[in-house]
């Protein structure tokens, strides 16, 4: 007997069984869903909170105390510089400072930025510790009045202001290159002014920054924060901690214990809990194999009964001259159509979710780099599932069915 009639004879099965096949393909479906959308989110969370960890400059960057009676300022700063995974060495305060975007110069102007001028964010960086340039270049060795800025600039985009705001009020960072920028700041009850030109763009959802954070160069922030606190060049003993930042957050313990072995004591600018990520994917791990089992067990129980239902219909085609493994395979079809049709509604239903969930975020904050998509494994495995474990169980299930001799089968 042709594939092809056996294939045909499955559909017309499946479309006499409405009912029963419609409950099935909603059980394999809502099974799936919960499956893939469970190990997506709780993926997509751990890959936020690494992305945090390995982005965000203030959880690698540490406050170093030291005997400010033996070594000046700049000499700890050189001292420190030579350390293995020390990316940066600065004075404290020049990681960042906070200045208003007064002016842009050219034909340029700034929309819907509410009823001042907007307000910037600059911190200090260098070529190791800005983060990837997607346009334009990075700062050059010594390089000062200039900036590098995000791909997607929200003038005063704090978390506060950021929300609600729409598509057509972010603007195109690689617009601005080769722009100056007027800023404004203060000092000892004056007001200074500060010129940078715009050299580079970096990527707002990789990097971990708002879309008001400029990159400066250190010597250029150096210079801002001690006009605003002049008191520092005039210490005379008990002078400031510096900042350091290493090259990567897993490297900040053993960068602490170099400093601890030389009589400095560093601190943590910003400390996240590091272990977050893995209870995460302990807590997502351990839901997904609790949802696989059910799944599994869901499925397999399914296609079982719905074999042992058909009892008598099966009697009936060995009784008409089928053969047994022409039956097999006539029911492995129905059950291969039934999971791939699970299949590809909990894919759809799953995407729809994630999408919808991924701009709900950007909705609350455009500058935010949390993504929200399908996991590939739970895909994978979500396959494995909607088409092999029907299959095993069909087999099983019809082994002992097959022997039934046809008239008994027939009574059943």
């Amino acid at each position: 007997m042709k594939f092809k009639y056996v294939l045909k004879l499955s559909f017309s099965n499946l479309s006499r069984r409405k009912v029963k096949t419609i409950i099935s393909i909603l059980l394999m479906t809502v099974a799936l869903t919960i499956f893939i959308l469970t190990l997506s989110f709780s993926s997509s969370l751990n890959q936020y909170f690494n992305s945090n960890l390995e982005n965000n400059v203030g959880c690698r960057s540490l406050f170093v105390d030291y005997d400010y009676k033996l070594y000046s300022e700049a000499k700890i700063i050189d001292i420190v510089s030579k350390y293995q995974h020390v990316s940066a060495a600065i004075p404290q305060g020049d990681l960042g400072q906070q200045i208003s975007a007064d002016q842009f110069v050219g034909q340029f102007q700034i929309p819907n930025i509410g009823s001042n001028n907007g307000e910037i964010m600059i911190k200090g960086g260098n070529n190791k510790t800005v983060p990837k340039i997607i346009a334009g270049r990075n700062f050059k060795d010594d390089e000062t009045n200039v900036a590098i800025v995000p791909d997607k600039f929200i003038p005063d985009s704090r978390i506060e202001s950021a929300k609600g705001i729409k598509a057509d009020s972010i603007l195109d960072g690689k617009s601005l290159l080769g722009k100056e920028v007027i800023g404004k700041y203060n000092s000892n009850n004056s007001s200074k002014t500060y010129k940078f030109t715009i050299v580079g763009v970096f990527d707002t959802d990789k990097s971990n920054e708002n879309g008001d954070i400029f990159y400066v160069p250190y010597k250029d922030i150096d210079i801002i924060y001690r006009a605003q606190n002049e008191s520092i060049n005039n210490t005379t003993e008990g002078g400031y901690p510096i900042e350091i930042v290493v090259d990567n957050y897993k490297n900040v313990d053993a960068v602490m214990n170099e400093l601890y072995k030389n009589n400095m004591v560093p601190s943590v600018k910003v400390r996240l809990n590091t272990q977050l990520p893995l209870y995460i994917n302990l807590l997502g791990g351990g839901l997904s194999v609790v949802i696989f089992i059910v799944v599994l067990i869901n499925i397999a129980m399914t296609t079982i009964n719905s074999i042992k239902d058909r009892t008598s219909e099966i009697g009936m085609l060995k009784a008409i001259g089928y053969r047994n493994k022409i039956v097999l395979l006539m029911l492995n079809l129905e059950t291969i159509i039934i999971g791939i049709i699970g299949f590809v509604i909990a894919m759809g239903i799953s995407s729809g979710a994630l999408i919808y969930v991924s701009r709900r975020i950007k909705d609350q904050n455009p500058t935010d780099n949390m993504h929200v998509s399908a996991n590939l494994i739970a895909v994978l495995i979500a396959l494995v599932l909607s088409v092999i474990v029907p299959v095993i169980a069909c087999i099983s299930s019809s082994i002992r069915t097959m022997k039934i001799q046809p008239s008994y089968a027939m009574k059943e």
